[in-house]
């Protein structure tokens, strides 16, 4: 593409971002011109931008727009951008490096433009994220137009000079907003990530930001802990806040908030009632993400699962969930060769457990006080404090199952699995 049928085409455009936006908008590098030409002063002469690195804009000979009232910080000399979302999910935008610019203390606000410049609904503001500059990512939906209003913070003093604009557009993050919050259960719940989600609302703690949401239904009557320390795990520096959720996402009532509780990770303890909906939102300080794993207990730990090697043949248990109060174990069997499964629970019966048909290594590692058919169960664990430090053991067997034992000593080959006992905690 030559310059001088872009610059040809492209006058208003010009104007609005100078030769430097334009030709990275086009793909095509050039450095800043001397001299920047009028901004967008109004929303109504926005001027279009791209995903990518927006380069050179000013707000150099720009008023104050009189509306709409900025939403997060007093602004200045503001400036307007068209943007069409590219993609359904989360769209960043950011004066943050890498070129920074000469105007150093920015405001940015995002609208959903769909009804025009009369009739602009907010999706998401942002003051200081790097320092005095600002980021804001919103949800966003494929072909939807999107205002993006920069300004200079404050109005004792007005500043004008030149700014790069970032824009990213993303896949939406799972549980980025309340509406369709990612179910959570007691115990240790599966990795998740923050990374890509965009600021649903003002934090009252950390100022944080990047959140992902749960929802979680109370198992048990009782102070419970929604964390990120051990056995818990946050990679950054984290933010917890709960909220009441019986009134459904539009009418939240948030019961605690934490930045810090071990080291930089967050744990929060509210009184839940069981059969209660409540939401959990994750989030980081000062828009920080990351990975982790969210712990829900009434008792501070998740219980731990320890093998004892009492299988033969293929046959194989595992388990799932957390053994603690309120919580749920599921267990499944794998390896299956024969015509018959099931799992039974009951005490340990030691290390090694009792062999069956020696001198194959198949051995009964579990009373069989509780006998269910089939290759999987899943089992909660009452709300009773008294089985705290507790062991329960499970194991599972397969009749006809190839491998392990013979025809005697009961008349028929069947194969045992390994024994998990489970601690409760």
């Amino acid at each position: 593409m030559r310059v001088g049928t872009l610059l040809a085409g492209s006058i208003a455009v010009l104007r609005a971002v100078g030769v430097v936006g334009i030709l990275a908008g086009a793909g095509l590098a050039a450095s800043a011109p001397s001299g920047l030409l009028a901004p967008p002063d109004e929303c109504a002469t926005a001027a279009p931008v791209f995903d990518g690195l927006n380069a050179g804009l000013t707000n150099v000979g720009s008023t104050t727009s009189a509306g709409p009232v900025p939403a997060c910080a007093a602004l200045n000399s503001d400036v307007w951008f068209a943007y069409t979302a590219t993609c359904t999910g989360v769209a960043t935008f950011s004066t943050c490096p890498p070129g920074a610019g000469t105007l150093g203390d920015t405001v940015v606000e995002v609208f959903d433009g769909t009804g025009g410049c009369g009739a602009l609904v907010l999706a998401g503001c942002d003051d200081d994220t790097c320092g005095l500059r600002s980021t804001v990512a919103v949800a966003v939906t494929a072909g939807t137009l999107y205002y993006v209003r920069i300004g200079d913070f404050g109005t004792a003093s007005i500043a004008t000079g030149t700014f790069d604009l970032t824009i990213t557009c993303a896949p939406a993050v799972p549980g980025d907003e309340c509406a369709g919050a990612i179910p959570a259960f007691t115990g240790l719940n599966a990795p998740g990530s923050t990374v890509g989600a965009s600021t649903s609302s003002t934090w009252p703690c950390a100022i944080g930001g990047t959140d992902v949401w749960y929802s979680y239904v109370a198992t048990c009557t009782a102070p419970t802990t929604f964390t990120f320390c051990p056995p818990g795990s946050a990679t950054y520096d984290s933010a917890i806040e709960v909220f009441d959720g019986s009134g459904g996402c539009g009418a939240l009532l948030s019961l605690g908030c934490n930045d810090d509780s071990c080291g930089l990770s967050s744990s929060l303890t509210v009184p839940t009632v069981a059969g209660t909906l409540y939401y959990v939102r994750v989030g980081g300080f000062l828009g920080a993400s990351g990975g982790y794993a969210l712990l829900i207990t009434t008792t501070g730990a998740a219980g731990s699962v320890g093998v004892n090697p009492t299988g033969c043949g293929s046959l194989s248990l595992a388990a799932a969930g957390s053994p603690t109060p309120g919580g749920t174990v599921g267990f499944s069997l794998s390896g299956i060769t024969g015509g018959g499964t099931f799992i039974w629970l009951g005490s340990s019966l030691g290390p090694g457990g009792i062999p069956l048909c020696p001198p194959a290594p198949c051995a009964l590692g579990a009373m069989l006080s509780f006998l269910f058919p089939g290759p999987a169960i899943a089992v909660p664990v009452p709300c009773d404090p008294g089985l705290v430090g507790g062991t329960i053991s499970a194991q599972g067997g397969d009749i006809l199952g190839a491998g392990g034992c013979g025809v005697l000593p009961f008349g028929f080959p069947f194969t045992v699995s390994g024994t998990l006992d489970l601690v409760i905690l």
